[in-house]
């Protein structure tokens, strides 16, 4: 049997006394060199050959705060396009490791010129790892990841930290998580992370860039032939790198994790393409002349030409923890088994988030999600229903200072109709009215006698709770309903809870909090949290209040236009009930 040199407790993570003996395992003694050590580190073996279970490693080790510079990366067509351009030129000046996971990765022009980048990592001697989500990136035959993996071909020798070639050659392993494509795989567990970590354990080189954007031009602010797109994704990232000398980093933190990732059960190692392959050579080539494109395009050459100094601008102290969803990969009883699955992840986003408002309860909480749900459910078989919604009202009605501000997609900027009708039918209706209302807005939610709720004091009431609002990204001059204002489509997740948060690829529905794995950082930091609060009002300047008159006539006249979003907006309720009793909720 092959005992992989990864274990936590050898590489000093800490918490090793909590774990059985048996599945901590005894690490075999490792190459004499560092680089070798590394090597073997970073080497994928199927489960059955590995000491350990990575997901239960990853669920019972206790994770520290780690104190870091941190840089936004905002929602603002500036800061995505330099997202892009700040991936890129990482990976261009990565000098040992390159560690990347995306739940989708597309294949156009942000796909390939990243592959070209990676196929030149390799080439120049940087061992690379990728691992994409295989319904996220969904393909028959994966020929461009083939076509990374043949760049080791032409790999160049890996360097040890003093910058000396050693004997090692660098690697370009590829991965799947739960193939479609194998017998046993739990089709409906998905890997949501975005994650991107260069030279993870060298600790003046490394940094970690995680939030909402995927690898897909979508998310980028820019077009297949360079241009600005002011449809693309409203989105947010957290750029990190160390400000501690001694001790755990946050880079080998997040190169720990995505090693957990990488050797959890459903991974597997896509097959390399036979040596010489012409179609892999194709796909090399073409990876190479899009990069090149790529960067010849004004914005992106003016972006990278503020690299490196950008990856620093502004960047804050803040002391960050990770957080994850690791079990959630793997576990049968994702509905009814909900308290025993938050108590088996000590490092669940859901977890922390709930201790963080339990111990601390912020004076003002804001949240941004795409497709945020308030989760109802049963925490044990027999036990009383729990409901996210009424939980949340209560901390607000126990804490009189306590003002609660959510923001989400409105009819006018979601890119999933499904999702909106729960939002609309369910999320914010159950934040601002008792079930009575509840009841009267889904009956009329789909004709014409919404004009009369724009008048009715009563309702306007509600809608104008002092200390509860709900905002949609969206307005009266959207494109949509024949405005002349592109609103994108609003991606972002993150929390801000007073001088403290999270910012992450959780967007707190169903599906992320009982099927996905998630990744994100919790934060303790007033001036990061401050930019997010900035980013927050921007957001909300470009948004409508959920039941106001002008969030009634935006929606009227989306019904009135009619095609898909029309209809779907005016059969919301339908779509909400069906969903609910044959389940798909869930899935959402």
């Amino acid at each position: 049997m092959r005992w992989l040199p990864l274990i936590v407790c050898a590489l000093g993570l800490g918490g090793c006394a909590t774990l059985p003996r048996e599945e901590a395992g005894t690490p075999p003694p490792l190459a004499e060199d560092f680089v070798g050590q590394t090597v073997a580190q970073r080497t994928w073996f199927p489960a059955r050959e590995l000491a350990f279970d990575p997901i239960r490693l990853g669920e019972t080790i206790p994770l520290s705060p780690l104190p870091v510079h941190a840089k936004l990366v905002g929602a603002n067509n500036e800061d995505a396009v330099a997202s892009l351009a700040a991936k890129l030129w990482l990976i261009d000046n990565a000098r040992h490791s390159i560690d990347l996971v995306y739940f989708i990765f597309a294949r156009d022009e942000a796909g390939y010129a990243i592959l070209g980048a990676l196929c030149n990592a390799v080439r120049r001697g940087v061992d690379v790892r990728m691992m994409i989500d295989s319904v996220g990136s969904l393909s028959a035959t994966h020929a461009e990841l083939r076509g990374l993996q043949s760049c080791a071909e032409e790999a160049g020798n890996l360097t040890d930290p003093e910058g000396r070639p050693t004997t090692h050659r660098a690697r370009a392993q590829v991965a799947i998580i739960n193939p479609l494509s194998s017998p046993f795989v739990r089709w409906n567990r998905r890997s949501h992370d975005k994650l991107l970590v260069v030279d993870g354990h060298q600790r003046e080189l490394a940094y970690a860039m995680t939030g909402g954007r995927n690898v897909s031009l979508d998310y980028y602010g820019i077009d297949a032939r360079g241009e600005r797109d002011p449809h693309a994704f409203q989105d947010a990232e957290l750029l990190v790198r160390a400000r501690n000398t001694e001790g755990m980093a946050v880079g080998d933190a997040a190169t720990y994790y995505y090693s957990l990732l990488f050797l959890q059960p459903g991974t597997r190692l896509l097959d390399p393409p036979r040596p010489g392959s012409r179609r892999a050579r194709e796909q090399r080539l073409q990876a190479e002349e899009t990069l090149a494109r790529v960067r010849a395009w004004p914005l992106i050459r003016d972006a990278l030409a503020r690299m490196p100094g950008w990856l620093n601008e502004g960047a804050v102290e803040a002391d960050v923890r990770m957080a994850h969803e690791l079990g959630n990969l793997y576990r049968r009883r994702a509905v009814r088994g909900v308290r025993e699955n938050l108590e088996a992840n000590r490092n669940s986003i859901q977890r922390q988030w709930i201790e963080m408002n339990q111990a601390n309860p912020p004076k003002h909480l804001r949240i941004v999600s795409p497709y945020f749900f308030f989760a109802q459910y049963r925490l044990t078989q027999r036990g009383p229903a729990f409901d996210g919604a009424a939980t949340l009202l209560a901390l607000v009605d126990q804490n009189p200072e306590m003002q609660l501000e959510l923001l989400t997609n409105s009819v006018v900027s979601s890119d999933n109709l499904l999702t909106q009708a729960v939002i609309d039918m369910d999320t914010a209706p159950r934040l601002l009215l008792d079930e009575a209302g509840l009841r009267e807005w889904r009956r009329r939610a789909g004709d014409g006698s919404l004009d009369e709720l724009a008048r009715d004091e009563a309702w306007q009431a509600l809608m104008n709770h002092p200390r509860v609002h709900v905002y949609q990204l969206g307005g009266l001059d959207a494109i949509a309903i024949g405005g002349d204002v592109a609103y994108g489509k609003l991606h972002a997740k993150f929390i801000v809870a007073d001088d403290r948060g999270f910012i992450g690829t959780d967007n707190f529905d169903y599906r992320s909090r009982l099927f996905n794995n998630e990744f994100g950082y919790f934060f303790q930091s007033p001036a990061l949290a401050g930019e997010l609060v900035a980013e927050f009002e921007a957001l909300k300047r470009r948004s409508l209040r959920w039941g106001s008159p002008e969030w009634i006539e935006m929606r009227r006249r989306v019904i009135d236009a009619g095609g898909t979003t029309g209809l779907t907006t005016r059969w919301q309720r339908a779509i909400h009930g069906l969903s609910k009793i044959t389940g798909l909720h869930w899935l959402y």
